[in-house]
């Protein structure tokens, strides 16, 4: 797929370098070029916040919902959404923790309207592992077909994303999740990325997945979130 391509990457922390290159490896496979992206992390954090004019979501302030790793992640995106209405044309965004396993279809880019997620399953299949080996066609679907009977943070948390790192944005997808954020509140990305702000599709066929040398299939995680920088030594 032949569309502007970015690895979120915190740059000058080695775990993150060394991730990203490996997406970029896998991705390069399949003739995407991905550009590395510096995310906002460390210092940079509070000042791009600032920047954005943005605000924490009321629930998240006062229960402390959001952490220093995932407000960086939020800003992250944003500003690559920010990038993408900019250009007014689509990107692929990928998290440094992300691997491309086969070649992603030129004609997904007919079957949604604002977001296409290309790995719906790390958080939501049995056997993580099993589904990603197995090609499952080029089928799409909406994430949330029917709104469920909550408001809020519930609602958010029923409708949203399973991860946020690899999906296909279009600007008009963009422009809504910059307008959600900004109205809302800053929450982590793929909480934010929710049936309520956006037309949210994804597709049967993980095109990508976890880089299977940190997933943690136990606690359905990467070992290397962007939420958890302190602990990446721990982990590898």
């Amino acid at each position: 797929m032949n569309i502007p391509t970015y690895v979120i990457t915190m740059i000058g922390e080695g775990i993150s370098e060394m991730l990203s290159q490996e997406c970029i490896n896998s991705a390069n496979k399949f003739g995407i070029q991905p550009e590395i992206f510096p995310a906002t992390w460390g210092k940079d954090i509070d000042k791009h916040f600032v920047e954005q004019d943005l605000k924490v979501f009321k629930r998240a302030q006062k229960k402390k919902e959001i952490n220093p790793g995932l407000k960086g992640c939020l800003l992250s995106h944003y500003r690559l959404w920010k990038k993408c209405i900019a250009s007014a044309k689509p990107m692929m965004i990928f998290e440094h923790d992300n691997f491309v396993l086969r070649e992603i279809p030129e004609n997904l880019m007919d079957k949604f309207e604002d977001v296409l997620h290309l790995d719906f399953a790390s958080r939501k299949v049995s056997n993580y592992e099993d589904h990603t080996k197995t090609y499952h066609g080029d089928e799409v679907k909406q994430w949330c077909p029917k709104l469920p009977r909550l408001s809020g943070h519930e609602l958010f948390n029923k409708t949203h994303i399973k991860g946020s790192h690899a999906y296909i944005i279009k600007p008009l997808g963009a422009t809504k999740m910059v307008d959600w954020v900004w109205n809302v509140g800053a929450l982590s990305p793929d909480l934010a990325m929710n049936s309520t702000a956006i037309d949210l599709r994804y597709t049967l066929t993980s095109f990508c997945r976890i880089n299977p040398r940190y997933w943690m299939e136990s606690k359905k995680r990467s070992k290397n979130s962007f939420c958890r920088p302190k602990k990446w030594k721990n982990d590898v």
